[in-house]
């Protein structure tokens, strides 16, 4: 650990609050200039974080590292809209839920229109996650609305306090468990509907 400088888990990475700082402010330098040059320093720093959260989503090693890519790229595209109103890695947990589940419903499309998906296997690679026969959380997940699915991935797959998802969805902390409640539940009901 550097000197002086205090260090906490996010998406299981040890950020520094030194490195933490640095984003969040590159983050609001970003967000207001358009700075290339510092849009890719945030870029090179948030991408750890990223895939580590892709990880969680997509146990294919392939399928999260494609994630991770547009991830990254849905933030260079996305930073003008990041207004402060939370931190920018509470912004970047929404943008990487919502950026997830809309790559798992591409991934998903190729699959069932017959195309090869944009990402190939390499020889000894885990099975994807779509190449399975059960019906996956995803799966699942991409069929629901995404008032009450949103809340349940950046709770269960994130890990995100109540506070920081009401924060994001800009909605009260009660809301935001009744959300979840009646998303988990929707997810156990079409779960257990693919598994009959």
């Amino acid at each position: 650990m550097r000197p002086n400088d205090s260090a906490f888990f996010y998406a299981d990475v040890v950020l520094h609050e030194s490195d933490r700082a640095r984003i969040e402010k590159l983050a609001a330098t970003v967000s207001s200039k358009q700075s290339a040059a510092e849009l890719d320093e945030l870029l090179v720093l948030v991408s750890p974080l990223v895939d580590r959260q892709t990880a969680r989503f997509f146990p294919n090693p392939l399928d999260a590292e494609e994630a991770s890519q547009e991830v990254l790229l849905a933030v260079s595209r996305r930073i003008d809209s990041f207004d402060g109103r939370s931190t920018f890695t509470t912004w970047l947990h929404q943008v990487t839920t919502n950026t997830c589940i809309d790559w798992y419903r591409t991934l998903r499309r190729h699959i069932t229109s017959g195309e090869p998906p944009p990402t190939q296997p390499t020889p000894g690679s885990s099975p994807s996650v779509l190449a399975g026969d059960r019906l996956d959380l995803l799966d699942a997940a991409s069929s629901m609305d995404g008032r009450i699915v949103e809340p349940v991935m950046m709770r269960d797959l994130l890990e995100l306090e109540y506070r920081e998802i009401a924060a994001l969805l800009d909605v009260p902390v009660g809301t935001v468990k009744s959300r979840i409640h009646e998303g988990r539940g929707e997810l156990k009901r079409l779960l257990s509907a693919g598994r009959t």
